[in-house]
């Protein structure tokens, strides 16, 4: 909801400076070390920059040409033009690299007005909400004459398998857990299943 308000002060070049702070020094001591705060210095229209430095843990590091940047309300548009939210870097140099790539590549997909230069189709195969009605409970299988067989409801040549699902997978694992149907709940994937052929 902060996105309309910060945009409007940046288009307007009424942003001075904005400063990230994280608490990990304990700047303030009684607070949280994973407490984050900014200070937004606001001044008239300008066409000046706005001077930005992000995860900071000391006053004196927002005076370091390292991690500190400008961006004029051109570069807020160019760096996130759907959003016109505020971009983070941690340096100058990622900043300046990240403004000449979006200065030569165009947008991945422009809302207003609506652009897509790289022919991008977003899908949702499968959502649990939008598509309940394609899936079916254990009692519904049952009731319509399905079996339990393993871990797959049978009848005739019909097949339903159990829902393959974000607890099933892991970073670097594509089958960490299976589905125990008589249990109704996820197992995890004892070494010896882990071969290939495994399914």
């Amino acid at each position: 909801s902060n996105k309309e308000f910060f945009a409007h002060l940046v288009e307007r070049g009424e942003v001075e400076a904005l400063l990230d702070f994280e608490n990990r020094e304990r700047l303030f001591p009684g607070i949280d070390s994973r407490i984050k705060f900014a200070v937004l210095a606001l001044r008239p229209p300008s066409p000046e920059p706005a001077r930005l430095a992000f995860f900071l843990t000391q006053p004196d590091q927002a005076q370091d040409p390292v991690r500190q940047f400008r961006l004029a309300p051109r570069d807020f548009a160019l760096l996130n033009p759907n959003t016109r939210t505020c971009p983070v870097f941690r340096t100058r140099q990622d900043a300046e690299l990240t403004r000449a790539i979006h200065g030569k590549v165009p947008v991945l997909w422009r809302e207003e007005p609506e652009e897509n230069p790289w022919g991008v189709r977003f899908l949702r195969m499968l959502d649990m909400t939008h598509d309940a009605h394609l899936f079916h409970t254990r009692a519904d299988l049952e009731a319509q004459g399905f079996h339990l067989e393993g871990n797959r409801f049978l009848r005739g040549k019909e097949v339903y398998l159990p829902l393959y699902e974000g607890s099933n997978v892991q970073t670097y694992h594509h089958r960490f857990a299976s589905y125990d149907a008589t249990r109704r709940s996820p197992v995890r994937v004892s070494g010896p299943e882990k071969d290939p052929s495994f399914l």
